[in-house]
């Protein structure tokens, strides 16, 4: 589920349980799967197509290993790594003195890398380790040459904000963050004009309270995954951007599009740092088109913007853009301030 959600098949909740979202969210991930949704930049599906459906046989499981290393792989190319590239040693270094407890460490060295002839490091030999008693990290050049940082305020807490209806009708809000596990995080649902954002963004202490507040929600952190649950009833549905001009409760006015432009935005708070929403939307880099050749989206930004995308070949370009009430014609995945795409 947690894998899903990184890879923008939201599952809603993270409780290792089968449901109808995660049915939905696997369904999903196949036909993104086949598009090759993950694999747009050179680097090959190590899998073929997956049949239509929402099973989580071997095959799915196999190819959401291989969309999550493609997602996550950052692109990095193999002169990148230095030295042995990759090592073993967890038997040496565990993590809290626990001994079945087991850690990746990734190095990153400036100018003071250790030449490739310095490392003791043999593939599949425990032997040509340098093993003394020097502490609880018992290898003599992992404690030499790896280094803890503490990088706590460099980090953004809250990232990749997503906005679901679910198949009940409520709407499930959630952020990936690098937080641990939590059962009390909490969420706040604003209407704020024009979907500003808040000045101070550095996410630490108490959340600006920014707009006008219309749900607190309590919320969990599960597997990197920060989500909560808006049951706003009927009446009023934060998707739909027509009701972005009112409140929920209010009836719908006959001067709508005289009425404040206010779409819902929220923000999540956990162990004393926060994170701020847009308004509900669609990254563009995660639309599907299913026509190939000239085509036309017309979509609105979380900031009331209108914009006209044209077609275009690589959607890398516009994954900060988000967009709502979306109408399309044909093939679109370029950004606002790309080439190829216009301001209405």
């Amino acid at each position: 589920q947690m894998m899903l959600r990184v890879l923008g098949c939201n599952p809603t909740a993270i409780d290792g349980e089968p449901g109808d979202q995660t049915s939905l969210a696997l369904a999903s991930f196949r036909r993104a799967y086949n598009a090759d949704t993950w694999h747009n930049e050179g680097r090959a599906r190590a899998y073929g197509d997956l049949p239509e459906g929402d099973g989580f046989d071997d095959a799915t499981k196999q190819a959401l290993l291989d969309a999550y290393h493609a997602e996550l792989s950052f692109k990095l190319e193999p002169s990148r790594f230095h030295g042995p590239k990759h090592i073993g040693c967890g038997e040496f270094n565990p993590m809290e003195k626990h001994a079945d407890s087991r850690r990746v460490t990734l190095a990153i060295y400036g100018d003071d890398a250790p030449e490739p002839a310095e490392f003791p490091c043999k593939a599949g030999d425990a032997g040509a380790c340098q093993v003394d008693k020097g502490g609880q990290f018992t290898c003599k050049f992992y404690r030499e040459r790896i280094h803890d940082e503490k990088v706590e305020h460099e980090l953004t807490s809250f990232w990749d904000f997503d906005w679901m209806r679910t198949v009940t009708g409520k709407t499930h809000l959630s952020a990936l963050t690098h937080l641990a596990d939590a059962n009390d995080a909490r969420f706040v649902v604003r209407l704020v004009e024009g979907g500003r954002q808040p000045a101070d963004e550095d996410g630490t202490g108490a959340a600006p309270a920014h707009g006008e507040v219309v749900a607190e929600l309590a919320g969990l952190v599960r597997s990197g995954v920060a989500y909560a649950i808006w049951d706003h009833g009927p009446d009023y549905d934060p998707l739909d951007y027509e009701h972005w001009f009112r409140r929920p409760g209010e009836c719908e006015a006959d001067n709508l599009w005289l009425a404040a432009y206010r779409p819902p935005v929220f923000t999540v708070e956990n162990q004393g740092v926060w994170g701020f929403s847009e308004g509900p939307g669609v990254g563009v880099d995660r639309l599907q088109s299913h026509r190939e050749g000239a085509g036309l989206a017309l979509g609105m930004l979380a900031n009331g913007r209108l914009v006209l995308v044209r077609d275009a070949e690589s959607s890398t370009t516009a994954h900060a853009l988000r967009l709502a009430g979306i109408r399309v014609v044909g093939k679109h995945v370029n950004g606002a301030d790309e080439p190829g795409a216009t301001d209405v």
